[in-house]
């Protein structure tokens, strides 16, 4: 990790010794990210997007708590509601969200998506593109729950699947009549 050498305050210039053991240390991590995909950094790893088609099944399988990481657009999102969380004991907020993809003409899915009860929120407004890394998949009494964390999701990703979502969302009517798989 970086560490502060010295900051110079007349010009706001800060020196770090990044902590490589070597200038070949160095190099080599800077080769490795030349080459990957531009839309991945050690910030924003690669996902492997789940079409929202396929979720049901997926969620159905019993399979215990499934995570997919998915590309969707925001077709509606309600106010927060604030609770406080069985398993923390700590006051959260809850935001319940109808999400859609292409998958299959287009098919959408209710995501809930968990947040800290301080701070502010992004937007989760329609039509807002949403790469959500490990957003959790289970089924309950038949039908789909997916849920995620705020802090797993990025908004108006730079990945190239989310051209193609944002031209097929442009060309849908509005508000859009998507099917559900959430009792699928």
């Amino acid at each position: 990790p970086p560490i502060l050498r010295s900051f110079d305050p007349s010009s706001s210039t800060l020196t770090l010794c990044c902590g490589f053991s070597s200038i070949a240390e160095a190099h080599a991590l800077h080769a490795h990210w030349a080459q990957a995909r531009p839309h991945v950094t050690p910030l924003l790893p690669a996902l492997n997007f789940t079409p929202i088609a396929s979720l049901a099944a997926l969620a159905a399988a019993d399979a215990p708590a499934d995570t997919v990481d998915l590309l969707v657009v925001v077709v509606s999102a309600e106010p927060p509601v604030a609770f406080v969380g069985v398993d923390v004991g700590q006051e959260q907020r809850r935001l319940s969200l109808v999400v859609c993809d292409a998958s299959e003409g287009g098919r959408s899915c209710p995501l809930t998506c968990f947040a800290p009860a301080e701070g502010a929120l992004p937007a989760f407004a329609p039509g807002v593109l949403l790469a959500i890394a490990g957003a959790r998949l289970d089924s309950y009494k038949g039908e789909l729950q997916c849920s995620a964390y705020a802090n797993r999701v990025t908004f108006d990703p730079d990945v190239p699947e989310a051209r193609a979502l944002r031209v097929w969302w442009a060309s849908q009517p509005s508000p859009p009549a998507l099917p559900s798989v959430a009792s699928e």
